[in-house]
C-alpha cells in the first residue's frame, strides 16, 4: 500500500482520526498501552503529497486489514467530506466546483421556502434549495467513552512533555468535539480555546493547522449563542484565508461564502445591536466572490449567477434598510419612488445614502449581467435563461416601473418561444401572484415550524399591476392585538406582487391567502 507497512496496525487497541469541512489537519493517530501518537498527519489540499497519499494508503490499508471488521476498533471523526479528500484526493479543478455547489445549495434558502419572515410571503419556492450542515460528531464511539479517552490521552501528554506539547493541541480539539457532540457546549470551547493557544504556540499565528480548530470553535460559538466570539473567529478565518492564499484566490470562495451566510443570518434574525453592519458585510462579501470568479474565470462563467443573484438580494436589503431608517425622520420616503434618496444629506451619512440611491441602478446592471452570461452559455437550459428575465422584470416592478417590468416579462416568453421550447414550465412558474422580491434572505436554521411566533393570515387580492387590494386579517395570533395586525394590513398593502399572468399577459388573482411570522 501506498507509504503504509501493514505491521504497524498490529498491537495497536484503538486507531482514531479527526478532521474539518475544510479538510485541514487530517491525521490518523493510535492508542496503544495508555500512550497516543501520530501514524500520520497531512494536509489534504496540498494535492500529491506525500502526505496525502500516507493519509490515502493508511485508509486501504486499514480496510484492507482483519481488524477492521472488529466492532470497537476504529474510533474515527471524520466526515464525509474529508473522507471524499483523503479517498480522491483533492484535485485543483474540484476546489472551483465545490465552492459553487456549496453555495448554490445554500443560496437554496434566497428562494422563500416553507413559512415566511415577516414581509415576506410563504409560497412555493421557485426553486426548492436547501442548506447542506456537515456533521462533526464522531462515528462508531459513544460520546462518554471518547471523553474518557481524550481526557487520558492528555494527561499522559501533559505528564511526559509539558502543557504545551504540540499533541495536545489535536487531542484537545477531539476532545471539544465529544464535548460538542454530548451538547456540552461551554466546556467544548473551552477545550478548544485551549487547543488553539497550544496551537499557535507551537505553529505560530499564521499556520493553516488552526483551520479546524477555529472551524468548530465556529459551531460551538453558534451553539452557545456566542455572537461576539463568532464573528471575531470569522474575522480571524478570513484574514488567514487571504493571508495564505492571496486577496483572489478562488480557493478562498467556499469561506467567503459560509461567512457572507453567517452576516445574512445575523441581519435577518437580528442577532446583536448591528444588523445593518451585517448586510453590507455580506453584500461585500459576495460582491468579492464575483470579483474572484471574474478574474480567474471571466466575466461570462456560470458560477457568477448565484454570487451575482446574492449581491442583488444584499443590495435591496441595505437600500430597504436605510430608506425605513430615513423615513422615520423624513415622512413620505419611500426607496422605490424613483430609485434616488430625496433629501439633504450630511457628510457622514452620504456614502451610505448614495448606496441606497444607486440601488437600483445597480440592481439592474448586475441582473442584466445575469442575462448575458446565460446567453453566453447556451448549454444552460432555457429555463434559467427565462427565470432571469422575469428576477429582471421583477426588479423594475420592486422600483414602481411597471410599464419596464411588463416588457421585460414579455421577453421571458420570447426567448422560450425563439428556443423553441415548450412554454409549460414558463406558465406553471407564472401561474400564481408572488411576493417581490421572489430573491430573498436564506431562513438560516429556521426549520419552517414557527410554534410559539406570532402571526397573521392575511386574503387579499392582486390586481394586474402587482399591487395588494381587499386585504383583510383572517387568522392571528395574538388572536387580539390590534397593532400587530394593522401593521400588517399596511406592509401588505404597500408590498409589491409579480402578478399572475395568462397567455403572456398579468391578470388580477383574487382570494390570495399568505401567512406572515413576526420575529
Amino acid at each position: 500500500m501506498l507509504g503504509i507497512d501493514l505491521k504497524m496496525l498490529q498491537g495497536i487497541d484503538t486507531v482514531y482520526s479527526y478532521g474539518t469541512t475544510g479538510g485541514f489537519g487530517i491525521g490518523i493517530y493510535y492508542r496503544r498501552d495508555g500512550h497516543s501518537a501520530p501514524i500520520i498527519r497531512g494536509n489534504p489540499y496540498c494535492s500529491g503529497s506525500p502526505e496525502t497519499e500516507q493519509l490515502r494508503g493508511f485508509h486501504e490499508a486499514w480496510n484492507d486489514s482483519p481488524e477492521a471488521g472488529e466492532p470497537g476498533t476504529i474510533r474515527s471523526g471524520l466526515n464525509q467530506i474529508a473522507v471524499r479528500v483523503i479517498t480522491q484526493g483533492l484535485k485543483p479543478e474540484m476546489i472551483a466546483t465545490r465552492s459553487d455547489k456549496l453555495l448554490r445549495i445554500f443560496l437554496f434558502g434566497m428562494f422563500l421556502s416553507g413559512t415566511a419572515v415577516y414581509g415576506q410571503s410563504a409560497e412555493v419556492p421557485e426553486a426548492p434549495l436547501s442548506h447542506a450542515d456537515s456533521h462533526l460528531s464522531p462515528r462508531n464511539e459513544t460520546p462518554s467513552r471518547s471523553i474518557a479517552q481524550y481526557k487520558g490521552v492528555i494527561k499522559d501528554l501533559e505528564l511526559a512533555y509539558g502543557a504545551y506539547h504540540n499533541e495536545l493541541s489535536e487531542t484537545l480539539m477531539g476532545l471539544g468535539l465529544a464535548l460538542y457532540t454530548q451538547g456540552n457546549y461551554a466546556a467544548a470551547a473551552a477545550a478548544l480555546q485551549r487547543s488553539l493557544h497550544i496551537n499557535r504556540v507551537n505553529q505560530g499565528l499564521h499556520d493553516l493547522s488552526q483551520i479546524p480548530i477555529l472551524q468548530m470553535l465556529i459551531r460551538t460559538n453558534k451553539a452557545l449563542q456566542d455572537w461576539s466570539s463568532l464573528d471575531q473567529n470569522y474575522n480571524y478565518l478570513y484574514w488567514l484565508n487571504r493571508r495564505t492564499y492571496g486577496e483572489k484566490d478562488p480557493r478562498q470562495l467556499e469561506f467567503i461564502y459560509e461567512m457572507a451566510q453567517w452576516h445574512l443570518e445575523a441581519f435577518q434574525d437580528r442577532l446583536d445591536d448591528a444588523p445593518f453592519q451585517h448586510i453590507l458585510t455580506a453584500h461585500s462579501l459576495f460582491r468579492k466572490a464575483v470579483e474572484i470568479i471574474e478574474t480567474n474565470r471571466g466575466q461570462n462563467n456560470p458560477e457568477l449567477i448565484t454570487p451575482l443573484h446574492a449581491s442583488v438580494v444584499t443590495l435591496y436589503e441595505i437600500a430597504r434598510y436605510v430608506s425605513t431608517d430615513f423615513e422615520n425622520d423624513q415622512p413620505g420616503f419611500t426607496p422605490g419612488s424613483n430609485g434616488r434618496v430625496m433629501a439633504v444629506l450630511t457628510e457622514e451619512s452620504y456614502p451610505l445614502y448614495k448606496l441606497v440611491g444607486d440601488s437600483f441602478r445597480e440592481g439592474k446592471k448586475i441582473l442584466e449581467q445575469v442575462i448575458e452570461i446565460y446567453s453566453a452559455n447556451p448549454e444552460i437550459p432555457i429555463d434559467g435563461q427565462a427565470l432571469a428575465y422575469i428576477y429582471l422584470g421583477d426588479w423594475y416592478l420592486l422600483f414602481n416601473k411597471n410599464d419596464k417590468a411588463l416588457d421585460t416579462y414579455q421577453q421571458a416568453y420570447t426567448v422560450v418561444a425563439e428556443k423553441g421550447a415548450v412554454l409549460d414550465s414558463l406558465e406553471q412558474l407564472l401561474a400564481e401572484p408572488r411576493s417581490l422580491p421572489a430573491l430573498s434572505l436564506p431562513t438560516g436554521n429556521h426549520t419552517g415550524q414557527d410554534e410559539g411566533q406570532n402571526y397573521i393570515v392575511a386574503s387579499f387580492d392582486v390586481s394586474e399591476t402587482g399591487r395588494a387590494i381587499n386585504v383583510e386579517i383572517i387568522e392571528s395570533k395574538p388572536v387580539d392585538d390590534i397593532t400587530m395586525r394593522t401593521q400588517a394590513k399596511r406592509d401588505i398593502r404597500a408590498s409589491r406582487f409579480r402578478p399572475r399572468f395568462e397567455k403572456g399577459q398579468p391578470v388580477a388573482t383574487t382570494d390570495v391567502n399568505l401567512r406572515y411570522v413576526f420575529r
